[in-house]
């Protein structure tokens, strides 16, 4: 008798292949399969001989799940025209994301758990590719962000798993353009609200291609930390709070995995 997770797998899978048939209609489609594929081999041999084995979960594995799901979910916005095709994509992302959770897991096969901090993150990422989805459909009064990743992240769903592992954070990466340089010198009142909060955070990860882990490295505190940030549960004079809103307010660089910096 298969196991509910499984069940909820396969229900998911074949949902998001459905899907992905429907927005395979669109005419750009082969062009923006082929560029993920090209970024995602891309990704994929060159981190591949530095995978951890055996495959076990760990934060190397997790950030390159969501760089996985990063080029699939970000090369499937091209293909929002209208809201149907926005109901869509939302069942192909959802594959993507139970895929990037078998990608972080690896051969344990461990179930994803509402309070995982690994499930948590990809569930935060899949949120901003929820509203990315969302924006194709806003009326062009103004720009809007561009949609293009500039790292290859990942397997789309359709895709059999590599069993090489997860590429380690590299070292820092290098500073964002100037269009995200303009979101430097945020002010206090960016932080004011869950929401604004949650906003920025995002947007860190999102210009750094990084993970909340490398973020709460680089402000020297645990995840958890980052977490009560964001709901607004840190004390007002908490030094933890301050060393994060300055890392976001200065956009400093994302910290790899293993160089997390001293408090001094």
């Amino acid at each position: 008798m298969k196991k509910p997770f499984g069940q909820s797998i396969q229900r998911v899978d074949r949902d998001a292949q459905f899907a992905l048939n429907e927005l395979k209609r669109q005419p750009d489609y082969p062009a923006i399969r082929l560029r993920a594929l090209e970024k995602s081999e891309s990704l994929f041999k060159s981190v591949g001989s530095q995978l951890p084995k055996p495959a076990l979960p760990s934060q190397e594995r997790l950030d390159c799940a969501i760089k996985s799901m990063d080029i699939w979910a970000g090369a499937y916005t091209g293909l929002i025209a209208n809201l149907a095709d926005q109901e869509n994509y939302l069942k192909v992302l959802a594959g993507l994301r139970l895929h990037a959770w078998k990608l972080y897991s690896g051969m344990t096969g461990i179930e994803p758990l509402p309070y995982n901090q690994a499930w948590v993150a990809i569930r935060d990422r899949s949120a901003h590719w929820q509203k990315e989805s969302l924006r194709r459909l806003v009326p062009p009064q103004a720009p809007l962000p561009d949609q293009t990743v500039s790292e290859p992240h990942g397997l789309p769903f359709t895709e059999p798993a590599h069993s090489a592992g997860q590429p380690a954070e590299g070292s820092k990466k290098a500073p964002p353009s100037s269009a995200a340089s303009a979101q430097q010198g945020k002010s206090l009142d960016d932080f004011d609200s869950e929401a604004a909060r949650t906003s920025a955070v995002a947007d860190y990860i999102e210009r750094w291609t990084c993970s909340e882990a490398a973020l709460a490295r680089t402000a020297i505190v645990d995840s958890a930390d980052l977490s009560k940030w964001k709901k607004g549960s840190l004390p007002s004079g908490s030094d933890k709070k301050a060393r994060i809103e300055n890392a976001l307010r200065n956009n400093e660089p994302a910290t790899p995995a293993g160089n997390r910096p001293k408090n001094s």
